[in-house]
């Protein structure tokens, strides 16, 4: 399978190209995340950078209804997520003034995917901090 959304070029590191702006890219990151777990090696998430531009131009019924389906596919796949999927890591513009916003995310993410959520800060080295969570 050919990812679009996600990047396994650094695997156990996946990256979010860019977060799902529509229910079709919601789909594919969904599908894309069973790909993963068929693969069944642990990985870490690792999110973009948040844009809350494009946050913002979102469609609120467009983003009710992706919510819907990830909420749905977390209640069908939470064992297979919580088994591989070993935390996701939230990264920082690279002067780190979004620390605050990033930290109420990071809360959020942890409650919805039940699977740790570490701030990446800029000085970080995303390899270790990666290693770090597969190895707990």
């Amino acid at each position: 399978m050919s990812f679009k959304v996600l990047s396994v070029e650094n695997f156990p590191s996946v990256e979010i190209h860019q977060f799902p702006s529509s229910v079709e890219e919601t789909i594919l990151w969904l599908n894309e995340l069973d790909q993963l777990f068929i693969e069944g090696k642990p990985f870490v998430l690792v999110y973009p950078v948040f844009d809350p531009v494009k946050f913002m131009a979102i469609d609120e019924k467009v983003s009710q209804e992706s919510r819907k389906k990830t909420i749905l596919w977390l209640k069908s796949q939470r064992a297979l997520f919580e088994e591989k999927c070993k935390g996701i890591l939230l990264q920082l513009k690279p002067d780190g003034s979004d620390v605050d916003l990033v930290e109420g995310q990071r809360k959020q993410v942890e409650t919805v995917y039940r699977v740790p959520a570490k701030i990446l800060y800029p000085d970080q080295d995303q390899t270790t901090v990666v290693n770090d969570l597969l190895s707990q």
